[in-house]
């Protein structure tokens, strides 16, 4: 079964989750949910496990080549339908700085191509296509824009922003503070880290 074959049977859902080999144990997840290579040995509910098997040796669904130019996460992105609007992430942070780094660009470029679509790692780093969205957050949180463009920033934050150009690769979105609701609107991709936990 094919990734897109896969999703295209939760019909309802616009939610995917992708795990991971730097997975945490004590995941509840929800189906649908795909488990790259690695991410399978915390398989805790019925999904689709694909990979080259460098980090996996049990069965896998998407076999995929070990001699690629491309990540198996990658390769996984590509393959999620437009309908699903949240891609939800654990595992990918950690371990290797440079897989760390790389999992969270490959987002970025994914999100490049959707619009009102975000990926969310681990609670911690959300990345945002263009759009409009809603959060609700306390603490520190600070935004890095890879690509220039404009950004509003609004509600129960202490730096708010009106249709304000970002930098690109600076620092110029660094330490906000958020004190509950607050939305963003932008216009191209951007990366937030947060301090603690995200709130639904």
């Amino acid at each position: 079964m094919k990734i897109h074959e896969y999703l295209k049977s939760f019909l309802t859902s616009s939610e995917v989750t992708l795990v991971g080999p730097m997975a945490n144990q004590k995941l509840q997840l929800r189906s649908p949910v795909i488990y790259i290579d690695g991410g399978a040995e915390f398989k805790t509910c019925e999904g689709l496990v694909v990979g080259d098997g460098d980090s996996f040796f049990g069965e896998i669904d998407v076999p995929l080549n070990s001699e690629k130019d491309f990540s198996d996460l990658a390769f996984c992105l590509q393959q999620i339908p437009e309908k699903f609007h949240t891609i939800r992430l654990h595992g990918f942070l950690g371990g290797r700085r440079d897989h760390e780094y790389i999992n969270v660009i490959e987002a970025h470029q994914f999100l490049t191509e959707r619009t009102q679509t975000k990926c969310l790692f681990d609670e911690e780093v959300l990345l945002l296509s263009s759009g409009e969205f809603e959060l609700a957050y306390h603490g520190f949180f600070s935004l890095l824009g890879l690509s220039h463009g404009h950004i509003s920033l609004s509600g129960e934050v202490k730096y708010s922003l009106e249709n304000r150009s970002l930098k690109a690769l600076s620092s110029h979105g660094l330490s906000n503070q958020a004190y509950g609701n607050f939305s963003i609107q932008t216009q191209q991709p951007v990366i937030i880290f947060f301090d603690k936990d995200l709130k639904k």
